[in-house]
């Protein structure tokens, strides 16, 4: 699995590539899982000071990790059954780079540290292809969200 380290309250943008772009009514879903096997069936949600300083700022869906970027157009969900928190991106609202790649944006109000109580905690950030509701395609990357990523990245290598 590959690892991306990012800096808290910062946009970055992710890319996605394909064979060829699939049709408009395809979405991109985004959720953040814990990677740590004693937490990895609980909700990932921002710790509660990060949740009290999103509903400062208006943020309508303050528990969310994983957030879209300002001018996004990102849907935000929570599953009824499971609780699990994602959002998603219609395709046609994604940034084409290329022929075959696409980018959608992304902000992470919360440290990873914070979620699991320590330094160098990881969270998994699992993108899904869905059309129709059906996953057709699924990329998963470990991600550490930190206040230095240069520094924390030279540190665990």
């Amino acid at each position: 699995t590959d690892r991306v380290y990012i800096r808290r309250d910062t946009t970055v943008g992710i890319t996605f590539s394909f064979c060829r772009i699939p049709n408009s009514n395809a979405i991109i879903r985004t959720m953040a899982i814990h990677k740590t096997p004693e937490l990895v069936g609980d909700v990932l949600q921002c710790c509660a000071k990060h949740i009290e300083e999103q509903k400062k700022r208006g943020h309508p869906y303050p528990r969310h990790f994983v957030c879209g970027a300002s001018k996004s157009e990102a849907v935000y969900c929570e599953d009824p059954i499971s609780g699990r928190l994602s959002i998603t991106h219609c395709i046609t609202s994604l940034q084409q780079k290329s022929k075959t790649t696409l980018q959608a944006f992304f902000t992470f109000p919360c440290f990873t540290s914070e979620l699991h109580k320590g330094h160098g905690q990881l969270a998994q950030l699992i993108f899904t292809l869905e059309i129709n509701g059906h996953v057709v395609g699924r990329a998963v990357i470990d991600a550490i969200i930190c206040a230095s990523p240069g520094r924390d990245r030279e540190n665990d290598e």
